[in-house]
C-alpha cells in the first residue's frame, strides 16, 4: 500500500511537471509579447495579405478600429479582451487587456504578435456592476509587482489562450479563400 501511494505521487508530480504550457515570454525590451511563425505552403505574399485583411475586416473583435496597413507587407489591428477571473466559483470579468496585433507576410508564410498588453483592471461600482477603474490602465509588465502570482499567472494564460485561438482564425484566413456571398435558398413552405 505504501508503495502504491508512492507511485501515485509520482505519477501525479510528473503529470503536472507535462502538464504546464510555456507562457508568454519577454521580447528585447522586457515587454510580453506571444509570438508565431507559421508556414502557408503554396500561397503567395499579396494573397495571404489580402485574405487576412479580409479576414480581419470582416471580424467582428477588430469592428471598432481600422487597420493600418503597409500595402502587400503588414497589417496592424489594435483591440482588447476581456479577462475573467478563476479564483471563485461564479466567473466575473477582473479587466480588458488592450493589446496590438501585427500579421507580416512572405511568400509562404507569415508571421503574427501580440503586443504592448496594458491591463484595465474592473471594479465593482455603486450599482453593483463591474465597471473599468479610471486610470488604471497599466503595461502587463507593471501589474505583476500589484497582483499575486496566481492571478498574474492566469492572466497570461488567459491572453495565451486568446492568441492560440486568434492564430488559428488567422490560418483559416489564410488557407482558405473567402467564399462567395451566395443567396439564401428560399424554402417554398407551401408545396411539401
Amino acid at each position: 500500500m505504501k508503495h502504491l501511494f508512492i507511485v501515485l505521487c509520482l505519477a501525479f508530480v510528473c503529470k503536472t511537471a507535462f502538464g504546464q504550457k510555456e507562457l508568454i515570454t519577454l521580447d528585447e525590451h522586457n515587454k510580453y509579447i506571444y509570438y508565431k511563425v507559421a508556414d502557408a505552403p503554396g500561397i503567395k505574399q499579396d494573397t495571404l495579405f489580402s485574405r487576412c485583411l479580409k479576414g480581419v475586416e470582416s471580424n467582428k473583435r477588430f469592428s471598432h478600429t481600422k487597420p493600418v496597413v503597409s500595402p502587400g507587407t503588414s497589417i496592424i489591428v489594435k483591440s482588447k479582451i476581456t479577462i475573467y477571473s478563476s479564483a471563485t466559483v461564479v466567473k466575473h470579468e477582473i479587466g480588458d487587456v488592450t493589446y496590438t496585433l501585427t500579421v507580416e507576410f512572405k511568400d509562404e508564410k507569415y508571421r503574427y504578435w501580440l503586443a504592448d498588453f496594458v491591463v484595465s483592471p474592473y471594479e465593482r461600482n455603486r450599482y453593483g456592476v463591474y465597471a473599468i477603474v479610471p486610470g488604471g490602465g497599466r503595461p502587463l509588465e507593471l501589474i505583476k509587482s500589484k497582483v499575486d502570482s496566481k492571478q498574474f499567472n492566469d492572466y497570461l494564460a488567459q491572453v495565451e489562450t486568446f492568441g492560440n485561438e486568434l492564430g488559428e482564425e488567422i490560418k483559416v484566413y489564410l488557407t482558405n479563400p473567402a467564399k462567395k456571398n451566395l443567396e439564401p435558398v428560399k424554402i417554398d413552405t407551401k408545396k411539401w
